[in-house]
């Protein structure tokens, strides 16, 4: 079973200053994709596509994004923190940058209680420096 959803805000109420030790911007052009890949009693395959809608490169990305499921693995990106239900996602570095009209993917498998808590809200970061 595939099932899709949009998410286009990013986070909008977060204090990133302890979570990132880097020169960062939060990137607004950019469109994401949550799909259900496969799901069985307790857990789920999961994919999240990042799309660059806008007229620059985002560089070296990673995604910050709340929720009650518990990633068990994840391939195409790694888990730099989780704290508390908020997941900081960062890029491998083959993938870092993402190129206007671009995408990329990651994907995942994830425990869960009841239904697969989909983010609603992400938040994009790049390095600017």
């Amino acid at each position: 079973m595939t099932r899709s959803m949009n998410r286009k805000n990013p986070l909008s109420q977060m204090d990133l200053s302890s979570t990132m030790n880097s020169i960062i911007n939060n990137v607004a052009n950019f469109e994401l994709e949550f799909t259900i890949v496969n799901q069985w009693q307790g857990a789920f395959n999961g994919r999240i596509t990042i799309t660059n809608n806008g007229y620059e490169p985002i560089r070296n990305w990673s995604l910050m994004f709340v929720s009650d499921d518990i990633i068990t693995d994840i391939w195409n990106a790694s888990i730099v923190s989780y704290d508390g239900g908020l997941y900081h996602i960062k890029n491998d570095n083959w993938n870092s940058d993402i190129n206007p009209g671009e995408n990329v993917d990651f994907e995942f498998t994830a425990t869960t209680v009841g239904d697969v808590d989909i983010p609603i809200s992400y938040y994009i970061l790049q390095k600017t420096k």
